[in-house]
């Protein structure tokens, strides 16, 4: 399995996110669970390491989704609103262009 749609969220800059499915488990006549894998590290990069848990969950029958993201940037220093708006544009669904609105709303 490779990732069948990659993306970017926050902005038309900002960081990328991965799905991945299996289509003979999971299409458009059935409903799929989605398995959301956070990853942080002071890199921001999606490796070989998160592939193989979004390549297994695939292969279990999930729609898999991880968010590239520097966790060193997600604003720490100024306090909690830093880190609340960042993870907005990954999990808040109601906020257009974050990751899960990209995937459950659009």
């Amino acid at each position: 399995l490779s990732p069948v749609r990659s993306g970017q969220y926050g902005s038309s800059t900002g960081d990328c996110f991965y799905v991945y499915w299996d289509p003979e488990k999971c299409n458009m006549k059935s409903k799929c669970p989605l398995y959301v894998y956070v990853d942080g590290t002071v890199s921001g990069d999606f490796d070989d390491r998160d592939t193989v848990f979004m390549k297994e969950m695939a292969a279990r029958g999930y729609v898999a989704v991880t968010a590239d993201y520097d966790d060193a940037s997600m604003g720490y220093i100024d306090g909690c609103q830093g880190f609340e708006r960042k993870s907005q544009k990954i999990f808040d669904d109601s906020t257009v262009g974050s990751v899960l609105h990209q995937l459950c709303q659009d």
